[in-house]
């Protein structure tokens, strides 16, 4: 199934693979943990970010700052 998600927590919590895309084009495609770097996350979105297990919702969840 594929889904689109423009919220990077709700689909990093359902997601075993992830997706972005920047001006169209693939940025980074892979396993969630793989590809939920902070780097991507400031590369798509034009954000500070921090990306850190969630022991509590048991997935990766990202922080976001305006840059």
């Amino acid at each position: 199934m594929i889904a689109v998600l423009h919220d990077v927590n709700l689909a990093a919590g359902f997601s075993h693979d992830l997706v972005f895309l920047k001006q169209g084009r693939i940025l980074a495609m892979g396993d969630t943990q793989t590809v939920l770097t902070q780097h991507h996350i400031e590369s798509v979105f034009n954000v500070t970010s921090k990306v850190e297990y969630n022991a509590y919702v048991q997935a990766m969840q990202v922080y976001f700052r305006p840059s």
